[in-house]
């Protein structure tokens, strides 16, 4: 039996925490993509430093991906963030075609920023399952989007998942980060992913 870690913890609180807000907010859990709003990059935004990334993850060893905005005070490939993605040593559970992966294998993950100006992406490969009792944690920073001052909108927002292209969306247990604007959700697997309400 494994032990349990601060991150099984945190997805505990977060789904407990979710599921507190979602029956509060009678909101649907699950959208058509023409009927979500995603957030929006701003034009005054930095520019990316790629708009793609992508390594090899091995089992066994923590796990690290992320797109940043480069600056003149934080130039590429140092910038700020704009989604990262960690994963911990035993995360990697089933490749896409169902096979397990074994501690010492290794896994190509790539993230692409997908939505043109707005805040979606593409974590491929599509299908990888990750162990529900140690998740992959994602984070997306919405501080240079057009909607990061307004209150109102940041309260509905929340990261969304698309399992495939013209699935509908599923709202995942998100938590925002006021300091780091920021919000954040676990994951068990790959697929679309998007800030919107």
């Amino acid at each position: 039996m494994r032990p349990i870690t601060p991150r099984t913890l945190l997805g505990i609180a977060t789904l407990l925490g979710a599921a507190a807000c979602s029956s509060s907010s009678g909101g649907d859990p699950t959208k058509p993509a023409d009927q979500l709003t995603y957030l929006h990059v701003a034009p005054t935004a930095p520019q990316l430093c790629s708009d793609s990334a992508g390594s090899y993850a091995v089992k066994g060893s923590g796990y690290e991906i992320a797109l940043v905005f480069g600056t003149i005070d934080n130039p590429c490939p140092t910038g700020r963030d704009f989604l990262r993605l960690k994963l911990d040593n035993e995360s990697l559970l089933k490749r896409p075609d169902g096979t397990p992966i074994n501690d010492g294998d290794s896994v190509f993950i790539s993230v692409v920023w997908a939505g043109g100006d707005s805040v979606l992406f593409r974590l491929q490969p599509s299908g990888l399952q990750l162990d529900p009792t140690q998740p992959g944690e994602l984070r997306i920073r919405y501080e240079e989007t057009e909607e990061a001052d307004d209150q109102q909108v940041l309260q509905q927002a929340a990261i969304w998942r698309q399992e495939l292209p013209g699935d509908p969306f599923t709202q995942l247990p998100s938590t925002r980060h006021e300091d780091s604007s920021d919000i954040e959700t676990l994951l068990n697997g790959f697929s679309r992913y998007a800030i919107a309400y």
